[in-house]
This record gives C-alpha cells, structure tokens and sequence, in this order.
C-alpha cells in the first residue's frame, strides 16, 4: 500500500479519536499477516479498515480537493508563464538578430542554480533552508495566495500541521514539478516562433569573449548529444558569423547577407531546453518525489498512536 498525504492525515485524525483496544488491534494483525512483514502497510490497512470512524467531512476530502485544485492552477500558469517568456525572449524585430546567451540563461543557467538551491535547501537545516526558499518565485507566489484566497490558507493550515521535514520536502518537489512545466512552455514557443517566424539568431556580450572560446563553451554544453546529432551543436563558423554588437545600431554586412544561416541555432536551444531544463529538472523531480515519501514514510511511522498500535499487532493479547 502507498502513503499518500491524504492517508497520513486520516490516520492522525484517526489516532485522536479512535485508537482501538489491544485485543482489537491483535485480531486484526493476525487477520492480514500479509502485511506482517511491513508495519508502514499495516499501520495503512489499519487506517483504512476504520476510516468509518471518523466524519467523512474530515481533513483528508478537503485537503485532498483544494490540493488538487491549487496544483492544478499553479501548474497552468507556470506553463504559461514558461511560454509567454518564450515568446518574450524570441520576440524579433528584424533589426538585431535574437541573442542566445539570453535564451541559455534562462533555458540552462536558471533551472541549474535553481536544482542547486533546492538541494542546499534540503541538505541544510531549517533555518538555512528557510532562507534558500526566499530565492524561489514559488515561495512568494504561495505569500500572495495566503493573502488573497481563504480557500488556499485552509489548504495552506492543513498543510502546516505536517512536520517541517515534510512540508520542506513537499515544497521543493511541488517546485521541480512546476518548474519542469515553466520549461515544457519555453519549448513549446521556441519550437512555434521556429515554424512561423524565420528568426535570425545571433550573439553579442560586453565581455571580452572570442568566437573561439564561446564555441568552446558551447561543445561542453551540447557534449551530451554531439555524438548522434552534430547538426544541433553550432559550427565555430556559425559562431563567427553570428557575433554582433550594437555599436552605431548596425548589424555587419556579412551578417545581414547570411541571415538564413542564422536560424540553425534553433536546434541547439531545443536540445539544450529539452537536456537541460526538462531533461534534468524530470530527473531531479524524480528524486525530491522519491526523497518525500520517505520523509512521509518516516513521519506517519511517528505520529502519536502509531508506536502503540505496533505494539498491539505483534504482541499476543492474553484475558
């Protein structure tokens, strides 16, 4: 049987008002001894075999349905959001062409540091955690619906009498998944822009950065798929010519002459998008789904009552 949050908060709702007595307890062990060998499903199938016991207008209906509907709303716009910045960052004017380094900030720098963050903010302890979590977009946007929908703060309080390490745990895996959406958005709209509109990428940065040097680093990032698909890592040629600066407003006249073979860099964006920023976020949000059901298995296993009723299962009960 899997732990979920609404089981674990019937079971501590369960546990305040209804704990059973030993002989109770001992009779239902020795009639599901298939679940002998796990007390994390014995506690579960106990749980639920005297759910009755509470009102059905308990936590777990509530919270499970304004949870729903709240990941629901929040994995929209982030799908949106990841789109609109798309469109955002693809926006050509045909005057300058698009500049990449923008575009791999955002579809490759950002969602690093943002795995980072998140890892040192389960790695460390609560206050410095809490700390890290003023860094994401999410943690703000959830103040603001606290303050703005009475709906969400109920959700929010139900959500808050979970122990901290799962409420952490939660949040950063909340977050991978709504930032692996942000990222299915920006792909989407690179990949439209790409098919309607013949956009001319190019390059420019006030630091001393040679074409050389920027192909360099370019190669390290596209390292994963040069093998079977070298067509999606720019050529050093490519990177020459695309180099521009905003000096007098003009572009080069050997640029402008080879705007067409401006848009092959569409492919790296997609590749370095679908590796980097849904890739590896897909990877990461694996594993913070992985880590929290163990911290909620870890925390069912201590709610008060739990301890008692593992006794009562494997002791014999004697009149």
């Amino acid at each position: 049987m899997k732990l979920s949050l609404s089981s674990y908060l019937d079971t501590v709702q369960l546990l305040q008002h209804y704990r059973g007595t030993h002989e109770e307890n001992r009779t239902f062990a020795l009639k599901h001894e298939e679940f002998a060998s796990s007390p994390l499903a014995m506690v579960l199938a106990w749980s639920a075999s005297n759910r009755f016991q509470i009102s059905p207008s308990g936590h777990s209906p509530k919270y499970q349905k304004h949870w729903t509907a709240m990941t629901q709303f929040l994995a929209f716009w982030f799908l949106v959001l990841g789109f609109v910045t798309g469109l955002g960052l693809l926006s050509y004017s045909g005057e300058a062409p698009v500049n990449v380094i923008y575009y791999l900030f955002i579809a490759m720098v950002l969602p690093i540091v943002g795995m980072l963050l998140s890892l040192l903010s389960l790695k460390s302890g609560k206050n410095l955690g809490d700390f890290f979590a003023h860094f994401f977009p999410l943690y703000w946007f959830e103040k603001m619906m606290q303050a703005l929908s009475s709906q969400y703060r109920r959700t929010w309080e139900r959500t808050s009498t979970l122990p901290t390490s799962v409420q952490r745990w939660l949040f950063i895996e909340r977050l991978q998944l709504f930032s692996l959406l942000f990222s299915v958005g920006l792909l989407l709209a690179l990949l439209i822009m790409v098919v309607v509109k013949d956009i001319a990428f190019g390059w420019s940065t006030t630091l001393n950065v040679t074409p050389e040097a920027f192909h360099a680093l370019l190669s390290i990032v596209g390292w994963g798929w040069h093998g079977w698909l070298p067509s999606a890592v720019p050529s050093i040629e490519l990177v020459e010519l695309s180099q521009y600066f905003r000096l007098g407003e003009r572009l080069e006249t050997e640029m402008v002459n080879n705007a067409n073979r401006l848009g092959a860099w569409w492919q790296f964006l997609a590749m370095t998008t679908l590796v980097y920023a849904i890739g590896l976020r897909l990877l990461f949000w694996g594993v913070t789904h992985w880590g929290f059901q163990r911290v909620l298995e870890h925390a069912f296993m201590r709610i008060e009552g739990v301890e008692r009723l593992q006794r009562h299962f494997g002791t014999p009960f004697v009149t």
